[in-house]
C-alpha cells in the first residue's frame, strides 16, 4: 500500500505513524483512523507498533459494523483503559491540558487547596520538601521549561480582592488530573462564585506559562477590578506591534 503523508503523519490505509520528520516522535507512534457514523472520524490511541495498531482497527471495525449502536463507546472505553498510557504515547503530541478556574475570594477552602496542591505536587516532582524555602526560591531551568516529560503544574492566578483567576497547565492524566480532582468539580455546577473550566480530551503540545520558573504557584494582584479593567479600551486598541513579551 501506497504511504500518503498527512500533515505531520504518514498512512497506510487506515493506520497512521508519525512521520520521520516529526519534531516530537519519541518514539514513533501508530494509531487507527477509521471513517464512523455521520461523517465523524474514529481515532484509536497512539501504540508503540503496527501491530497493535491493526488489532485496534478489527476491535473498532466489528464495533462500528455492530447495530448496538453502544458497542463502539464500549470498545473506546477498553482501548482506553489497556493504552500505554501510563508511557504517555496515546498522549504524544498533545500531552499537556489546561485549567481555568474563576472563584469569589470568598471561597477559601478552593484556593488554599488549589495553591497547596500545585506546591506540594510540584515539590514532590522535585524531591523536595515543601515546607522549606528552597522550594520557594528554586527556578526552573530552561532544560526543565521545555521537558516535555516534567509533571510540575505550571500557571498563574490574577486577583484584584473581589476574585481570582486561575490559569493552570500539566501533563494530562497525571499532575493536572490530580488537581483536576481535588477541586472535584462534579460535586458543584458554575455559579456566580465558582467557574471551572476544563475538558480532560483537550490538550495542547507545549506550555505556555513554564517561564515563570516556580515551583509555588505564580500570583499577580491587580488594583483596579477585573472587570473594569476589561473594560478600558485602550487595552484593545494598541498602536503598531505587541512585544514579545506580553503576557
Amino acid at each position: 500500500t501506497a504511504e500518503v503523508r498527512v500533515g505531520g503523519e504518514a498512512s497506510e490505509g487506515h493506520i497512521f505513524t508519525t512521520g520521520s520528520d516529526h519534531e516530537d516522535r519519541s518514539p514513533p507512534g501508530f494509531r487507527v483512523k477509521l471513517p464512523g457514523r455521520n461523517g465523524q472520524e474514529v481515532v484509536g490511541p497512539w501504540r508503540d507498533s503496527a501491530a497493535l495498531a491493526e488489532e485496534d482497527e478489527k476491535k473498532l471495525m466489528a464495533a462500528l459494523a455492530d447495530p448496538n449502536l453502544d458497542k463502539l463507546e464500549e470498545v473506546l472505553q477498553e482501548l482506553g483503559q489497556d493504552s500505554n498510557a501510563a508511557r504517555g504515547l496515546d498522549l504524544q503530541f498533545e500531552r499537556f491540558g489546561r485549567v481555568v478556574l474563576v472563584v469569589e475570594e470568598s471561597e477559601l477552602d478552593v484556593i488554599k487547596s488549589v495553591l497547596d496542591h500545585v506546591l506540594n505536587w510540584n515539590a514532590s516532582v522535585k524531591g523536595m520538601d515543601p515546607t522549606k524555602n528552597e522550594v520557594k526560591t528554586y527556578q526552573l531551568t530552561d532544560q526543565e521549561k521545555v521537558d516535555p516529560n516534567l509533571d510540575v503544574l505550571s500557571g498563574f492566578a490574577v486577583l484584584d480582592g473581589k476574585c481570582r483567576i486561575f490559569v493552570l497547565e500539566g501533563l494530562r492524566r497525571r499532575g493536572l488530573q490530580g488537581l483536576v480532582d481535588i477541586i472535584n468539580r462534579d460535586s458543584r455546577p458554575n455559579s456566580s462564585k465558582f467557574k471551572m473550566l476544563h475538558h480532560p480530551d483537550v490538550g495542547f503540545g507545549h506550555r505556555l506559562y513554564a517561564d515563570f520558573g516556580t515551583l509555588p504557584l505564580k500570583q499577580i494582584k491587580i488594583r483596579m477590578s477585573i472587570e473594569k479593567l476589561a473594560g478600558q479600551f485602550d487595552l484593545y486598541s494598541m498602536p503598531g506591534g505587541v512585544a514579545v513579551d506580553t503576557v
